[in-house]
């Protein structure tokens, strides 16, 4: 928490503390699954619950913080993809699309409050990004296809394979673009491994991110993430970085 005061309502004569910038150092999962369980519960439940809040502020806020991360060390160890909320990069994501009211899930047991009409995890975005981007390597590619692969990309945020996918140039549009086009091209690989099952083509069932990797080569990727303004100038109607020219 960043500050906290003290308001009287001398209406009721009662003592209000208000509290800014505040930040769940723990508990974000327990949250989640409370939030979740309410609906249903009934009232008398809800009535005997009880949470634990302890609110820090100034230097026991670091303390707190510190005797957290050496907690996790021993108890439900963070993984790579905990960190990512600290990389300002993905929290800058995370921000941009929540202002579109979308769920951009970067925590484990990710909490969203209000409504939400789309919903991207960051493990897909990074497969996304590793089959489509030039930079890359196909060796990325095939390793972002699964969690343990993914949290080898994660470990490094100043790697160079974590800054060819996630970098001061990423943007929001180009994620949920690289995601849209991948979803795509696996949908048609299944209706195409559907109505052609003979010879070669049960190859495309083996291997569809294969594929992905390959029409990612074919396309216009350096416009994945650039600013509207620019690409519209350059590309005339309708030819901007959310839908990378694709």
């Amino acid at each position: 928490m960043d500050e906290r005061s003290f308001c009287l309502d001398r209406d009721r004569s009662v003592w209000h503390v208000q509290l800014f910038g505040v930040e769940c150092i723990d508990g974000n999962q327990t949250l989640g699954v409370a939030e979740r369980h309410a609906p249903d519960l009934s009232p008398e439940h809800l009535a005997r619950a009880v949470v634990d809040v302890r609110i820090v502020t100034g230097g026991a806020r670091e303390r707190a913080r510190a005797a957290h991360d050496r907690a996790h060390l021993f108890q439900n160890p963070a993984t790579p993809q905990d960190l990512l909320v600290r990389n300002p990069v993905m929290r800058g994501l995370a921000d941009e699309f929540a202002r579109r009211g979308v769920l951009f899930r970067l925590r484990r047991g990710a909490v969203w409050s209000g409504p939400v009409r789309e919903s991207y995890s960051v493990g897909e975005a990074t497969t996304a990004l590793a089959l489509l981007v030039r930079e890359a390597g196909p060796e990325l590619g095939f390793l972002a296809l699964d969690r343990k692969g993914r949290n080898e990309v994660w470990r490094d945020q100043s790697s160079r394979a974590f800054r060819s996918l996630f970098d001061e140039r990423t943007r929001a549009d180009g994620v949920r673009t690289a995601i849209a086009v991948r979803r795509a091209v696996l949908e048609e690989v299944e209706a195409m491994s559907r109505v052609r099952s003979k010879a070669h083509w049960h190859l495309l069932a083996d291997a569809p991110d294969l594929v992905v990797w390959a029409v990612g080569r074919e396309l216009p990727v350096e416009l994945l993430h650039r600013e509207e303004p620019e690409a519209t100038r350059r590309g005339g109607r309708g030819s901007s970085a959310t839908r990378c020219r694709c």
